[in-house]
């Protein structure tokens, strides 16, 4: 029962600590260039579930956009998706130290957006 209690105690403080460097963006109608998505053909097989919100003007280094993995995340790709199609405004939060797992500090990690009206 106390590793159980320790695990949950040391799992709740490591989600706080990673979103310690957390930021929040308000991306007007057309402030999406694109929606990247590469297939499981990737000749890179960590790339494959990847998918890429294309976006100017994030704060840090986070120059080119945010990454998330879609086939973990396929919420997260549909109000991506739907956001680009519609011309909806988004917010997005993202991580300034996750960096795209291929090791580019141009793309954050994605950790929450939000469909606007």
């Amino acid at each position: 029962m106390r590793i159980l209690i320790c695990l949950f105690i040391s799992s709740i403080i490591s989600v706080k600590a990673f979103a310690w460097n957390e930021k929040i963006a308000n991306i007007s109608e057309n402030g999406i260039n694109a929606l990247k998505v590469h297939t499981s053909h990737h000749e890179t097989t960590a790339a494959r579930p990847i998918s890429l919100i294309l976006i100017s003007g994030l704060e840090g280094t986070c120059s080119k956009g945010v990454w998330f993995d879609s086939t973990v995340n396929q919420t997260a790709y549909s109000v991506a998706l739907a956001a680009l199609a519609a011309k909806s405004s988004i917010q997005i939060t993202y991580n300034l130290d996750d960096i795209s797992p291929w090791g580019n500090p141009q793309y954050c990690a994605l950790t929450g957006i939000q469909l606007n009206k």
